[in-house]
Protein backbone atom coordinates (compact mmCIF):
# COMPACT_ATOMS: atom_id res chain seq x y z
CA UNK A 1 0.00 0.00 0.00
CA UNK A 2 1.75 3.42 -1.25
CA UNK A 3 2.12 6.68 0.84
CA UNK A 4 -0.79 8.10 -0.28
CA UNK A 5 -3.33 5.15 -0.31
CA UNK A 6 -2.26 4.88 3.04
CA UNK A 7 -3.01 8.45 3.83
CA UNK A 8 -6.73 7.74 2.56
CA UNK A 9 -7.20 5.17 5.05
CA UNK A 10 -5.38 6.62 8.45
CA UNK A 11 -6.80 10.61 7.78
CA UNK A 12 -10.13 9.57 8.83
CA UNK A 13 -9.23 7.44 11.65
CA UNK A 14 -7.07 10.03 12.70
CA UNK A 15 -9.66 13.35 12.82
CA UNK A 16 -12.14 10.71 14.57
CA UNK A 17 -9.62 9.73 17.22
CA UNK A 18 -9.29 13.57 17.84
CA UNK A 19 -12.84 14.27 17.49
CA UNK A 20 -13.81 11.51 20.11
CA UNK A 21 -11.02 12.49 22.63
CA UNK A 22 -12.56 16.08 22.46
CA UNK A 23 -15.50 15.11 23.00
CA UNK A 24 -15.03 12.43 25.64
CA UNK A 25 -16.00 9.54 23.41
CA UNK A 26 -19.80 10.31 23.95
CA UNK A 27 -20.54 10.38 19.93
CA UNK A 28 -17.72 7.79 19.04
CA UNK A 29 -20.02 5.51 16.85
CA UNK A 30 -21.32 8.71 14.92
CA UNK A 31 -18.05 10.19 14.55
CA UNK A 32 -16.05 6.87 13.05
CA UNK A 33 -19.52 6.42 10.94
CA UNK A 34 -18.82 9.58 9.26
CA UNK A 35 -14.85 8.79 8.92
CA UNK A 36 -15.73 5.41 7.58
CA UNK A 37 -18.11 7.05 4.80
CA UNK A 38 -15.71 9.72 4.29
CA UNK A 39 -13.19 6.65 3.38
CA UNK A 40 -15.28 4.84 1.50
CA UNK A 41 -17.21 7.66 -0.37
CA UNK A 42 -13.58 8.29 -1.90
CA UNK A 43 -11.37 5.40 -2.63
CA UNK A 44 -12.24 2.54 -0.37
CA UNK A 45 -8.92 0.04 -0.79
CA UNK A 46 -9.62 -2.26 1.83
CA UNK A 47 -12.48 -4.14 3.00
CA UNK A 48 -15.16 -2.72 5.70
CA UNK A 49 -13.65 -5.29 8.26
CA UNK A 50 -9.80 -4.37 7.54
CA UNK A 51 -11.03 -0.54 8.11
CA UNK A 52 -12.44 -1.34 11.42
CA UNK A 53 -9.60 -3.18 12.34
CA UNK A 54 -7.04 -0.34 11.24
CA UNK A 55 -9.89 2.01 12.88
CA UNK A 56 -9.13 0.55 16.30
CA UNK A 57 -5.86 -0.82 16.18
CA UNK A 58 -4.76 2.68 15.25
CA UNK A 59 -7.31 4.34 18.37
CA UNK A 60 -5.58 1.90 20.86
CA UNK A 61 -2.55 2.62 19.56
CA UNK A 62 -2.67 6.43 20.07
CA UNK A 63 -4.94 6.43 23.32
CA UNK A 64 -1.69 4.19 25.07
CA UNK A 65 0.71 7.02 23.30
CA UNK A 66 -1.51 10.01 24.73
CA UNK A 67 -2.58 8.67 27.64
CA UNK A 68 -0.56 5.89 29.21
CA UNK A 69 2.96 7.74 28.71
CA UNK A 70 1.58 10.99 29.84
CA UNK A 71 3.13 12.73 32.84
CA UNK A 72 -0.19 12.25 34.87
CA UNK A 73 -0.95 8.95 34.24
CA UNK A 74 -3.78 6.47 33.82
CA UNK A 75 -4.19 6.10 37.72
CA UNK A 76 -4.43 10.14 37.92
CA UNK A 77 -7.19 10.82 35.85
CA UNK A 78 -9.76 12.47 37.30
CA UNK A 79 -12.62 10.23 35.46
CA UNK A 80 -11.25 7.10 38.06
CA UNK A 81 -11.53 9.19 41.13
CA UNK A 82 -14.98 9.34 40.74
CA UNK A 83 -18.21 7.70 39.56
CA UNK A 84 -17.12 5.87 35.83
CA UNK A 85 -17.61 8.41 33.29
CA UNK A 86 -18.62 11.48 35.58
CA UNK A 87 -15.76 14.03 36.38
CA UNK A 88 -16.06 15.76 39.82
CA UNK A 89 -14.75 19.59 40.48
Amino acid sequence: MGGALLASLLVPALVGWALCGATIAVTAPMIFAAASFAYFSRAPFTTPLETAVIYVALVVVLDFAVVATSSSGVTRCSRTSSAPGFRSP
